[in-house]
């Protein structure tokens, strides 16, 4: 997922360099290229499981997440890892039985799943985690991919912060569309269909 345009006016882009199209490039407004990223896992689009990689803007660079690990990693404006957070356990690889129940709930009444089973789809594990979204404080803020409405919130360091659920059983779905230094931006719908904004501050500890 990108949103990688830095305030600077330097943005990441996927393909177009010299190790192909997996090859992820810092560029200026002109074109021309401030560092390589590398080759970032592939995106997935065609299994039940979904992923492809983050690529966010921070203070000092980048935060880069693939979706298949819980883990993240910052990047400077050079393109070099500064430090890499791993946030979780490794993910537990699926069975056949229960990947082709997943598969089924996407291609419904289909023989897709199984053609893409035998097509050796080996994308056998659930996501890590749902979204990604950083702050201009440089806090990285994970969404469950199991809880939909829950977020774990990282410091500069890796540290976890804290957890941040935005509704309970009784309240209907709401979701962080931003988070800024001291606020944090919740959209909701109303009984009607109706869209609202909550702003919410962000105390400091």
């Amino acid at each position: 997922m990108f949103d990688a345009c830095h305030e600077d006016g330097t943005l990441v882009v996927r393909g177009g360099g010299t190790r192909g199209a997996n090859e992820y490039r810092i560029i200026r407004p002109d074109g021309t290229e401030v560092a390589s990223l590398g080759r970032l896992v592939e995106p997935r689009y065609n299994s039940p499981f979904m992923t492809e990689p983050w690529v966010l803007p921070a203070a000092s660079g980048y935060v880069v997440a693939d979706a298949r690990q819980y883990a993240f990693w910052t990047v400077n404006r050079f393109g070099s890892r500064t430090r890499v957070i791993r946030a979780g356990p490794a993910l537990k690889r699926l069975s056949e039985a229960e990947w082709r129940v997943a598969a089924q709930r996407v291609f419904p009444q289909s023989p897709e799943a199984g053609r893409r089973l035998a097509a050796g789809d080996t994308l056998r594990t659930k996501p890590a985690f749902g979204a990604l979204r950083v702050d201009p404080r440089g806090r990285v803020w994970i969404r469950d991919q199991e809880l939909p409405h829950g977020w774990n919130v990282f410091d500069t360091s890796g540290a976890l912060l804290g957890r941040v659920l935005l509704r309970s059983m009784f309240e209907s779905a709401r979701e962080l569309v931003r988070v800024g230094a001291d606020y944090a931006v919740v959209k909701r719908s109303g009984p009607d269909g109706e869209v609202y904004l909550d702003f919410h501050r962000i105390l400091p500890r």
